[in-house]
């Protein structure tokens, strides 16, 4: 960032110095697909098409974490099918 925008933003720490999952050893995955499919610059993209994807994309029901020793577990058709099927349990 320039001068002028560090300068100008309210938010001014490094996300990069803040603990992950991955720093714990977890991978987060997305159960749904969450790519634009799209080569479009995103100043040139549909706005509400932008914001339907940041919904599914930040969206806690399509997330799952996964522990980094099974990396590409989150990936596999049937682990997906297994989340994505499973009975839902509140409070549980």
């Amino acid at each position: 960032m320039s001068k002028a925008d560090v300068d100008a933003s309210d938010f001014k720490g490094a996300l990069s110095k803040q603990e992950s999952a991955n720093d714990k050893g977890w991978k987060l995955d997305h159960i749904g697909e969450v790519g634009l499919k799209s080569r479009l610059r995103i100043q040139d993209m549909n706005i509400d098409l932008l914001k339907r994807h940041f919904c599914k994309l930040m969206s806690p029901s399509n997330m799952v974490l996964v522990p980094t020793v099974l990396k590409g577990l989150g990936d596999m058709p049937i682990f997906l099918h297994v989340i994505k099927t499973a009975p839902k349990k509140i409070g549980a």
